[in-house]
């Protein structure tokens, strides 16, 4: 696998947050989706889809602060999944 996903806890419930580690891109990535718009304009958020964009969780989570909140439970599962090469 190239990619890890992992849906986490929006804080507007119309959204939908997922986050993971691309090992390919060797980034953190986030992508923010809306339940309520047509389907090819669902995304209204994502970071880490350049090289090595977001290097570690906490600036991850820095990004995420407006839609969501990176728990520490999370954090570690995504480094979990950079030092495992998922």
């Amino acid at each position: 696998m190239t990619v890890s996903r992992h849906e986490i806890p929006a804080r507007d419930t119309g959204h939908s947050v997922t986050v993971g580690w691309d090992r390919v891109r060797q980034t953190f990535f986030a992508v923010i989706e809306d339940s309520s718009r047509p389907t090819n304009e669902k995304i209204v958020g994502w970071a880490g889809g350049g090289l090595k964009e977001i290097d570690t969780v906490e600036v991850l989570a820095e990004g995420l602060k407006p839609y969501a909140d990176l728990t520490e439970e999370m954090a570690l599962t995504l480094i979990l999944d950079q030092q495992e090469g998922r």
